[in-house]
């Protein structure tokens, strides 16, 4: 789903590096949906405006 005017956005998410397993690993933080996401899933990504 676009932004107005295609304007960037950006989502709020975790990231970590374990040296110890050599791993990178990353989550995006979501929320319940909301209209008109709310037809397509129950959860939708945590948008930050104004981050960009």
């Amino acid at each position: 789903m676009p932004q107005p005017g295609h304007a960037p956005f950006s989502f709020a998410g975790l990231w970590a590096y374990n040296s110890n397993l050599d791993i990178t690993s990353c989550t995006i933080i979501t929320k319940p949906a909301a209209e008109p996401m709310k037809q397509l899933h129950d959860q939708q990504p945590h948008s930050l405006p104004g981050i960009l």
